[in-house]
C-alpha cells in the first residue's frame, strides 16, 4: 500500500469523525456555525480521502484546505464557547501538528498525483 493510500485512510477516518461530530454537536450545545463548519470540513475530508486514494491532484489541494478549515473552525468554536476568552492551547497545537504532518506527507507525494 502506498503512502498516499495510508494518508487517504487516515483522512477518511478523521473526516468521518468530524462529519458525525458536526451532526450530533447540537446535543452538546455548540453554536450552529460551528456545527456546520465541522460537518462541512468532515465531508470535504471524506471527499479528499476518496480522491487521494485514486491519486488525484485536486484531492491534495482539497485535503490541505479542509485541514486548515477544520483547525480554524475548532479554534473559533473554542473561542466562542469559552466565556473567559481563554483557549485550550494544547489541543489546538496537537491538532495543528497532526494536520501539518499530514499536509507535508501529502505534498511529498505530489509528483505521484495525476
Amino acid at each position: 500500500m502506498t503512502r498516499l493510500k495510508v494518508i487517504a485512510a487516515i483522512l477518511a477516518v478523521y473526516g468521518f469523525f468530524m462529519l458525525s461530530g458536526g451532526i450530533v454537536a447540537d446535543a452538546f450545545g455548540l453554536p450552529p456555525r460551528a456545527q456546520v463548519g465541522m460537518a462541512v470540513g468532515g465531508f470535504l475530508l471524506l471527499v479528499s480521502a476518496f480522491g487521494l486514494w485514486r491519486q488525484r491532484r485536486w484531492a491534495a489541494v482539497l485535503a490541505v484546505v479542509s485541514l486548515l478549515t477544520i483547525s480554524g473552525v475548532v479554534y473559533y468554536n473554542d473561542y466562542l464557547t469559552d466565556g473567559t476568552g481563554q483557549v485550550h492551547w494544547p489541543s489546538h497545537l496537537i491538532r495543528g501538528l497532526v494536520g501539518l504532518v499530514l499536509i507535508v506527507l501529502i505534498l511529498r507525494g505530489w509528483r505521484v498525483l495525476k
